[in-house]
């Protein structure tokens, strides 16, 4: 049918989104292009794939010194809250989430951060 169509496209786009994070050039590119709406969006899907992929997205976004506010004026504060609290059951999704939110608490002068870039899996 069309939803699973949509939905296996859906995440292939967001593992691709995730690997290409991990790279800081392609990082800072992406950011260049404001996909947190889009990212969001799919993090209000009902798939647990889409979660891990969309907060893996936003985890490695975090790792970008200075996209602090960027990224928290998006409102990805609730996305990653939500999906850790409420939407998802992976204990993965759940650290990856945590992650996120302590790299975009850091003041990454003063806190060492252990920058492990986490990649999606393909279905």
């Amino acid at each position: 049918s069309n939803n699973v169509t949509d939905l296996i496209t859906q995440r292939r786009v967001v593992t691709t989104l995730s690997n290409l994070s991990t790279n800081r050039i392609l990082r800072k590119k992406l950011l260049s292009l404001n996909p947190i709406q889009y990212v969001m969006s799919l993090a209000q899907k009902r798939d647990e794939h889409l979660w891990q992929g969309c907060v893996t997205i936003i985890c490695n976004f975090s790792y970008e010194n200075g996209s602090e506010h960027y990224l928290v004026s998006q409102g990805i504060v609730h996305t990653l809250l939500i999906t850790a609290l409420i939407n998802s059951d992976s204990i993965l999704t759940k650290i990856i989430c945590v992650k996120a939110l302590s790299n975009l608490l850091a003041l990454h002068e003063d806190i060492e951060i252990n920058d492990t870039i986490y990649k999606s899996n393909p279905d």
